[in-house]
């Protein structure tokens, strides 16, 4: 999510395109590596299911995504998708690491 912050800031296109390839290089390590995850977490026999909501999470924010960046840049101005993706990014990565506390702290308890 930080590789959007230096795309909200750039002024230069050459600056904006470089830092589209680094995100989308990071992007599409981070898919490869979900990817992996899910198949080693998803339950034995249910992979297709967990796939398939994988999928459909991934199709919903590809449909979402840019109605959010669209009405952000309108409203705002042209670098706030960024920004808005940025805050998105955050939010996201405090609500797995919460999540993660949470089940450390269940197996924690069980055992």
């Amino acid at each position: 999510g930080l590789l959007y912050l230096p795309q909200a800031v750039a002024q230069d296109a050459r600056w904006l395109i470089f830092w589209q390839l680094v995100t989308g290089f990071a992007v599409g390590g981070t898919l490869s590596t979900l990817t992996a995850l899910l198949m080693h977490v998803a339950p034995r026999g249910r992979e297709g299911i967990v796939f398939g909501l994988d999928a459909s999470a991934v199709s919903a924010s590809n449909a979402v995504g840019p109605i959010i960046g669209a009405a952000a840049a309108a409203a705002i101005g042209v670098r706030a998708p960024f920004l808005v993706a940025t805050f998105l990014f955050g939010l996201g990565t405090l609500t797995v690491v919460l999540w993660v506390r949470e089940a450390a702290h269940v197996a924690q308890a069980q055992s």
